[in-house]
């Protein structure tokens, strides 16, 4: 039993042991790798330049200073805190009665808290350093600091002290006149005194503690802040919270409760103070408010700091406004105990530089509630890599040595920065730097082997562009970089942009500025091609420019090779500039030509691969040209007809012309007259113009020119002369006929005759006159016939007469002449044979029947007016690899009627029909010259009809297919059969062979059975599967 207990109480002391070990190292682990602080001290000789750098989440705690205590407030040294990188902007905010930006940021049911209790909240974040930290002594006036408080209260206090300290909250300002509650602090002990007033020996006094605490440990240290919180609550309840070892050391009720106005602070001993005063914003009302200010960004990251509080029920959530639409952003929860809490606003894709942000108050339940509270403090623009520094400036740069100073974090004291410390460190070393279009490369000097110490590196591009026109692409082109080598590239920068670039350094006291530009970019950038051309033209000239680039497009500098080319003839004009206006000269009129403008960053780096902007333009019409092909066409006794072509190089768009007369009776007083532009009538391809009312008789000069269109003035002239009198006219050409309205039933047609305006008319034109002889043997039939032309409307490119009831099959000579009322011109000549009687009825075979070796064929019954006629009939398969016969090509009859040239061809006797009776034609028929035509073969069959009317014979021809029958079946047709025959006589032969043999197949016995184990295996056990046999089934049944 005993040796049991024994082994219980080793086991215990094992796992107590390790427990120990393990909360050791969590310790030490959470102290050498949780915080985030660095201590550094640049010496130079007996000059100490301290400086503390707090990252990560710690960059937002409360860092505070050791250092030897001063001996007097003349020594005290001096500390500045700040971000890198430092953001200035109008939106940073610490609202306070006396901050400058609290008239930018009114909000409507918002108010600073200047003087409740929450402004004196306990506070470990970044505002504890704004503090201001009162020095008390021996030497300093007593009493001097205090700060005012409500009679009802919780206050933040944090003092560094190596001895006594005493802190009094009194109902007036002088403690020597006015009841206090008196604390006084020693390194190890705390007592609470009531005083009506304040005795000149507090230690000496007899009056009695009110309560008292006692530690083994130091209350108090030099080395460290503590931090405590002392309160009187409304029940008159008087508290004091060592934060350090979060705990209660001082809690009295008093029955006679003061209701003190000041907090005040001294010691015999050097002590420093700092009481937690802070003023914030606040609402109590749930809106929706615009947070602050318009924000004005210069990046493409937002990054907003602040300090918000909330309710236990109260929420907060904040939006910008991108485009048209609410963004959220982020959402801050209720917090059980009004603490506060650091919130980003952050968005990583603004691409404007005003950003509205808003703040929606809200209740997180449906409560009744008509108030709440939503506070937030020291809003600030910030950056998401951003670190924060602190600088101890000693008096004198002199400290007995560089142990004696430290940073802490104040709510963490007993968290040791690591620590560095530097010598003979001076000026920053150089850097060097090159670069790109968009990127810069950076070197210096390396200064710490060990890559301990952060280089912080700010870039900001500088706008080239005036305010008013910025380019936000450079002004959101910044940032901020931190390495510990000694080398960088900053990437992603802007081409042909100057930067900006702040260096500091913790080795460093002064930041070291210098200004690096990256190269233009290899190519023009698309907004610097050219754009909104605008081409001015004239006759000869033109004048082209563009807009020129803004100066938020730049990327580099910018060279144009400027291609001007002659859309007809190809000629090119080439110019190089910077310029954005160019003027052209040289150019033709009324041309067409094609503007190539290409954009470089020099002219080297332009060829026939370089992007261009193409464009064309037209040039404004110049002094027409002379018309072409001028000619005087027709005259008569008072008028004259001309026709011409326009230039080929008019210079423009012809839009009238202009005619002068003179003769020699009035040669002084030439006439001009103007006249349109218009296509001949009679010859659409040229241009035709008139002069009437002219002397009879007379000898005229004429002078012809045209305008174009946008000019005032007209061209070059071309001359004709010409004497008024009738002239011979021109003969008619290009005769045609046709037969049209041929009888069904009788012996004729009618005759249409169709023939050209005389191209030389040369004279006046009054008639037409056709006349037409027959030339067929026996005939004397003279027409004569006339087409009256009423005046020079009346003329018309092609002309039309018809002469009626003109027999078939005839043959005609005929004439047409043109006419005036003095000369005829000579005929226009053709020879006209009328159509042929079989051209107009229809004498095409009918299939009446197919077989298998034959067809029939019911022949046209005979028309009346035909005395007879003959049909002759050529059969012809498609055996392409036969020859027509020789002879059949020979024959003049039917070699030209052939369906093809090729075949088993042969030719039927000819049947003559001379009456109306209904007639066959039997074709394959066995007979001879008719022999039989092949089963299930095409034909082609052609027959020539020839027939006889009048004296005169004429032959019309007409071709049919048809296909013969399919026959008997032929040798070898019936090997289907004997196959089928075959199949059915092998099938029950083989069946009865496959149960014969397996009649004569042995059968296996069947197996006999254990009767004894018939219940020891399952039927299907040996099975496969989702198998089961007829013999197991079986068997399983009768068992």
């Amino acid at each position: 039993m005993t040796t049991s207990f024994n082994n219980l109480v080793q086991s215990k002391r094992t796992k107590m042991l390790t427990l120990s070990l393990l909360l050791t190292i969590a310790i030490l682990v959470r102290q050498s790798t949780s915080i985030n602080l660095t201590y550094i001290v640049k010496k130079e000789g007996e000059k100490l330049q301290p400086n503390c750098i707090a990252e990560e989440n710690d960059r937002y705690s409360a860092i505070g200073w050791i250092y030897p205590l001063p001996t007097n407030e003349e020594e005290e040294p001096k500390i500045t805190t700040k971000f890198v990188p430092t953001i200035q902007n109008e939106f940073n905010c610490k609202f306070s009665k006396q901050s400058k930006c609290n008239k930018i940021w009114a909000l409507k049911n918002w108010e600073v808290d200047e003087n409740s209790t929450r402004t004196l909240d306990l506070l470990f974040d970044t505002r504890w350093e704004d503090f201001p930290t009162v020095f008390t002594g021996n030497d300093t006036k007593e009493f001097e600091a205090r700060t005012e408080i409500p009679s009802v209260f919780k206050a933040g206090i944090s003092v560094r002290a190596s001895e006594n300290v005493e802190l009094l909250l009194c109902e007036g300002w002088n403690p020597y006149h006015y009841p206090c509650y008196h604390l006084n602090i020693s390194t190890t002990e705390i007592i609470l005194r009531k005083f009506p007033t304040l005795p000149k020996s507090v230690f000496n006094s007899t009056q009695k503690f009110l309560d008292s605490y006692a530690a083994f440990a130091n209350i108090l240290s030099g080395d460290e802040w503590r931090n405590f919180v002392v309160s009187l609550d409304d029940a008159g309840i008087f508290r004091l919270l060592d934060v350090s070892v979060n705990r209660t050391v001082i809690e009295y009720e008093d029955k006679e409760v003061l209701k003190p106005l000041y907090l005040l602070m001294r010691s015999e001993e050097p002590a420093l103070w700092k009481i937690h005063q802070n003023q914030f914003m606040y609402t109590k009302t749930a809106q929706i408010s615009r947070l602050g200010p318009v924000l004005h960004l210069q990046s493409k990251e937002m990054c907003v700091a602040l300090y918000v509080s909330t309710c236990p029920t109260c929420s907060m959530s904040f939006s910008v406004i991108k485009g048209n639409e609410i963004k959220f952003i982020t959402e801050v929860e209720p917090s059980e105990n009004f603490e506060w809490k650091l919130v980003k606003l952050k968005d990583d894709h603004i691409e404007t530089d005003k950003v509205n942000i808003f703040v929606e108050t809200k209740f997180t339940k449906n409560l009744n509630q008509s108030e709440g509270f939503w506070a937030m403090d020291e809003v600030r623009v910030c950056h998401e890599n951003e670190v924060k520094v602190t600088f101890l400036k000693l008096k004198d740069d002199k400290a007995d040595s560089a142990e004696d100073i430290s940073c802490q974090i104040v709510e963490h004291p007993k968290w040791r920065p690591k620590k560095l410390v530097y010598d003979k460190i001076q000026d920053f070393p150089s850097i060097q730097d090159w670069s790109n279009s968009t990127a810069i490369m950076l070197n210096w000097t390396q200064e710490d082997d060990n890559n301990q110490i952060n280089y912080f590196i700010t870039y900001k591009a500088n706008d080239l562009c005036p305010e008013d026109d910025p380019n936000l692409k450079r002004i959101k082109s910044n940032g901020f970089l931190m390495t510990k080598h000694n080398e960088l590239t900053i990437p992603n920068l802007i081409p042909y942009t100057e930067y900006s670039m702040t260096f500091s350094s913790m080795l460093h006291e002064n930041e070291k500025q210098i200004t690096v530009a990256t190269k233009a970019s290899d190519k023009p950038m698309l907004e610097e091609f050219p754009s909104r051309l605008n081409i001015q033209v004239k006759e000869n000239r033109a004048f082209v420019s563009w807009d020129k680039i803004p100066c938020s497009s730049i990327y580099g500098p910018i060279e144009y090779a400027i291609n001007v080319t002659n859309f007809k003839t190809n000629a090119t004009q080439q110019f190089f500039q910077r310029e954005n206006t160019i003027p052209i000269r040289d150019l033709e009129p009324y041309t067409l030509y094609t503007l190539q403008i290409k954009t470089g960053r020099s002219i080297k780096n332009i060829d026939e691969k370089t992007d261009a902007i193409t464009s064309s333009f037209t040039t404004q019409p110049g002094r027409a040209s002379a018309v072409q092909n001028f000619e005087l066409y027709s005259v008569d006794k008072n008028s004259v007809s001309f026709r011409y072509e326009l230039p080929r190089n008019s210079k423009g768009i012809p839009v009238a012309g202009q005619v002068t007369r003179c003769n020699d009776i009035t040669f002084k007083k030439c006439k001009t007259a103007n006249f349109d532009i218009t296509r001949c009538k009679l010859w659409p391809k040229k241009y035709c113009m008139d002069v009437n009312n002219l002397i009879p008789n007379q000898k005229y000069t004429f002078r012809v020119s045209i305008r174009n269109d946008g000019t005032q003035f007209y061209g070059d002239e071309v001359k004709a002369e010409a004497f008024l009198d009738e002239q011979v006219p021109g003969a008619p050409s290009n005769i045609t006929y046709n037969m049209v309205d041929c009888n069904n039933t009788l012996d004729y047609c009618h005759l249409n005759i169709s023939w050209l305006h005389p191209f030389y008319q040369n004279g006046t034109i009054n008639s037409f006159h056709i006349v037409l002889n027959g030339t067929d043997d026996g005939t004397t039939k003279n027409i004569q016939e006339v087409l009256k032309i009423f005046n020079s409307s009346h003329y018309l490119p092609h002309y039309e007469y018809q002469i009626k009831f003109i027999p078939y099959s005839t043959h005609y000579d005929l004439y047409v002449q043109s006419v005036n009322s003095k000369y005829k011109s000579e005929y226009a000549h053709t020879h006209v044979k009328t159509d042929d009687i079989g051209d107009h009825i229809n004498q095409s075979p009918e299939l009446l029947k197919t077989q298998t070796t034959s067809v029939t064929f019911k022949l046209p019954v005979l028309d009346p007016r035909l005395k007879s006629y003959t049909l002759t009939t050529i059969v012809q398969d498609f055996d392409k690899e036969r020859t027509v016969p020789f002879d059949i090509q020979n024959n003049n009859k039917v070699a030209g009627h052939l369906c093809h040239n090729f075949g088993d061809t042969w030719i039927l006797d000819q049947i003559e029909v001379s009456s109306r009776d209904s007639k066959t034609i039997d074709i394959g028929t066995g007979d001879e010259g008719n022999k039989h035509l092949e089963p299930k073969t095409q034909y082609c069959f052609t027959f020539i009809v020839t027939n006889k009317y009048r004296n005169s014979e004429h032959d019309v021809v007409y071709f049919k297919k048809a296909t013969t029958l399919q026959g008997s079946i032929g040798k070898g047709g019936y090997n289907h059969l004997y196959l089928l025959l075959l199949l059915l006589f092998l099938i029950p032969i083989g069946f009865l062979a496959y149960r014969y043999m397996k009649k004569r197949r042995p059968r296996k016995p069947r197996q006999s059975e254990n009767k004894e184990n018939v219940y020891e295996s399952l039927p299907f056990e040996e099975c496969e599967e989702n198998c089961v046999t007829n013999d197991t089934y079986d068997h399983l049944l009768h068992k």
